[in-house]
C-alpha cells in the first residue's frame, strides 16, 4: 500500500510540474513581446496566467490566453499605460 501511494503522490507532482511548465513556457511569448513592446507590466500578468491557467487547465488552453494577450500587447502602443 504504501508502494502505490508514493507512487501517485509522484505521479501528480510530474502532473503538476509539466503542467505549470507547460504554461510558462507559454507565457514566455507575451512576456518576451512585452518587454519588446515597452510594455512589461502586461507581459508578467500574461506570463502569470498563463502560467495558472497551464495548471489548472492544461497546455492548449495556455496557449490561447498567451496568444490573446500576444494580440493585446502587440495592438496596444508602445509606453501606454496598463
Amino acid at each position: 500500500m504504501e508502494s502505490n501511494l508514493t507512487e501517485t503522490v509522484v505521479y501528480w507532482i510530474g502532473v503538476i510540474t509539466g503542467a505549470l511548465f507547460g504554461g510558462v513556457i507559454c507565457g514566455l511569448l507575451p512576456y518576451l513581446i512585452g518587454i519588446k513592446r515597452e510594455q512589461r507590466t502586461l507581459g508578467i500578468i500574461a506570463l502569470v496566467i498563463a502560467s495558472i491557467i497551464g495548471v489548472i487547465l492544461g497546455f492548449i488552453y495556455a496557449l490561447i490566453v498567451a496568444l490573446i494577450f500576444t494580440a493585446v500587447i502587440a495592438l496596444r502602443k508602445k509606453n501606454s499605460s496598463l
